[in-house]
């Protein structure tokens, strides 16, 4: 379900534009997905969801959510870190505190 979800940010309107956060697919797009993830318990769905080639298309307090949920759901696999620590590390400055050590653990230097 997540997946289905995920594919919907990158559907297009009737002009063939991809939706953007104006559109209203989008937005009930957002909506299920918030809906969709606070019901999911299980750590395999999770962690397909964060590995599925287009989640990097989620809007990013989305993509954030998601990754929180499935590490707190027990996610602890090489590629579900790698993941996660790329993540954060496209989404910090080089000034922020933490940005070396998710670099670092993108890298995969500690898994």
């Amino acid at each position: 379900m997540l997946l289905d979800i995920i594919d919907r940010f990158r559907s297009v309107d009737d002009a063939g534009k991809l939706r953007s956060i104006g559109d209203k697919e989008w937005q009930a797009a957002c909506s299920q997905f918030e809906l969709t993830l606070a019901n999911e318990r299980r750590p395999e769905k999770l962690e397909e969801a964060v590995l599925y080639k287009w989640s990097w298309d989620l809007p990013v307090d989305l993509k954030f959510s998601l990754l929180n949920q499935a590490k707190d759901a027990g996610c602890d696999t090489f590629e579900f870190w790698q993941d996660y620590y790329k993540y954060l590390a496209a989404h910090l400055t080089p000034s922020d505190s933490g940005f070396e050590m998710a670099f670092e653990l993108a890298n995969g230097k500690y898994l």
